[in-house]
């Protein structure tokens, strides 16, 4: 015996919500015999006055009167005054004219750069530049799946693009001679600062030392 209490829709085991119908094929059939909104093309329900809720708040809208408070032309939405408005006196401040907020560029404002904004009117990429002081320079094109793969700039090499130009044994290459060459710097300038510490120090320990020899033979 089938239970009463569980949908009647064949296969669904779910409880009922109305008309012997659980919640999901309820609304499915409330929207299947809803008669459809008068406007021409809109295929939604009625909600009132033979309109779907969306025409209907749009004519509400329309037919509204003014907001009270001089100088706006918004429609009115509760005690004469627009939604603006409205919320003003609630907080209980004066009521000021409405100002409509900033809203920032959606593309980026550099020329030729058509990404989004990010921050201050730039793409992530210029205000990363913008961030750090950097002079504003064109962004450099990126390689995308389905595009022909990149080789290396050097001459005779046609091993895939690594980065900077380079494939990635040429590109290790270049970073071992790039390190080779800042120890030798950093090797260069310890030992300049050590020689020019102990020609600095080299006067004061001479003086010491003629002074003490002075005083071992009884100078004093």
């Amino acid at each position: 015996m089938a239970d009463d209490r569980l949908c009647r829709e064949e296969g669904c085991g779910k409880k009922i919500h109305g008309h012997g119908l659980c919640m999901t094929h309820y609304g499915i059939e409330r929207t299947r015999r809803a008669v459809p909104c008068s406007v021409a093309g809109c295929a939604r329900g009625r909600y009132v006055r033979d309109l779907c809720v969306r025409h209907y708040v749009a004519k509400k809208k329309c037919e509204a009167p003014a907001c009270h408070f001089s100088g706006c032309d918004r429609p009115s939405y509760s005690h004469g005054l627009c939604k603006v408005h409205r919320a003003q006196r609630l907080r209980g401040g004066p009521l000021r004219p409405f100002v409509k907020p900033y809203r920032m560029p959606k593309v980026c404002s550099f020329a030729g750069c058509g990404r989004t904004v990010h921050g201050h009117g730039l793409c992530r990429a210029h205000w990363g530049q913008w961030h750090h002081g950097n002079p504003l320079s064109p962004i450099r094109t990126r390689w995308h799946r389905g595009e022909p793969p990149r080789i290396c700039s050097l001459p005779d090499c046609n091993e895939p693009y690594s980065g900077q130009g380079l494939c990635r044994e040429h590109y290790w290459i270049m970073k071992y001679e790039e390190n080779k060459l800042r120890k030798a710097e950093e090797r260069q300038k310890r030992e300049h600062d050590t020689l020019a510490s102990a020609l600095a120090i080299h006067p004061a320990i001479l003086a010491r030392l003629r002074a003490r020899s002075f005083c071992a033979v009884g100078g004093f």
